[in-house]
């Protein structure tokens, strides 16, 4: 009898492309956008940043083609914020991203990943925030199977001018992926798949003005 072998998807990080609105709306409805070549392991993973200025404007809720995203970090600190959120996603090259808000809020960044081959798709293995703040770095754990990171921040002024994020990660070598001037202040991102085999790592985040809020995960 002969035997089939099926084989793995190699694990991946993709990123996307990015979307953003100035309207200080209830819920954010961003039609076609890009999701990725399809595939049974693909996750779509979203950085959201905005600018919580009203008290309950918390992001409550995420759709990505009609499938409910779990949120997977947010920074406790609202001005501004940063949020991860996933879910598993196999089908169509271009979706519907739909964020609903608690009282509304003043704009709304998003950028968009697709991880592939993970073993655990549900959650990540580890997360990791980094509250407003003039500088800073996160910690994430690696999982033996070396896994993916996704590091996402915003940055602002005191005035609400962006000016950018320089990123840092000693002993490890990110990708930046994504750095725009969105809504919420200077969006940025950086990620990486099959990180090197040590246990932690960091990653720097020193705004060039104002403050940073950083969030990161990694994925097994």
């Amino acid at each position: 009898m002969a035997l089939r072998i099926i084989g793995t998807q190699a694990q991946s990080v993709v990123f996307n492309g990015h979307v953003e609105t100035e309207d200080d709306l209830f819920g954010y409805n961003f039609a076609n956008q890009p999701l990725g070549d399809p595939h049974h392991s693909r996750v779509v993973v979203v950085g959201l940043a905005n600018y919580a200025t009203k008290t309950g404007s918390d992001i409550s809720g995420v759709k990505i083609q009609g499938i409910a995203a779990t949120r997977q970090i947010k920074s406790a600190y609202p001005y501004p914020r940063a949020e991860i959120w996933s879910a598993e996603v196999p089908t169509g090259t271009t979706g519907t991203i739909y964020m609903s808000l608690g009282t509304g809020g003043i704009g709304l960044d998003v950028a968009i990943w697709s991880l592939y081959g993970l073993f655990q798709k549900v959650t990540p293995y580890n997360t990791a925030q980094l509250n407003q703040s003039s500088g800073g770095q996160i910690s994430l754990s690696v999982p033996s199977q070396k896994g993916i990171a996704i590091v996402f921040g915003v940055q602002r002024t005191s005035t609400g001018l962006a000016r950018g994020i320089t990123w840092g990660y000693p002993g490890i070598d990110m990708n930046p992926t994504v750095d725009f001037v969105g809504e919420s202040g200077s969006v940025s991102g950086v990620s990486r798949a099959n990180l090197p085999e040590t246990s932690i790592f960091t990653v720097e985040a020193t705004p060039l003005t104002g403050v940073v809020t950083i969030v990161g995960t990694t994925w097994r």
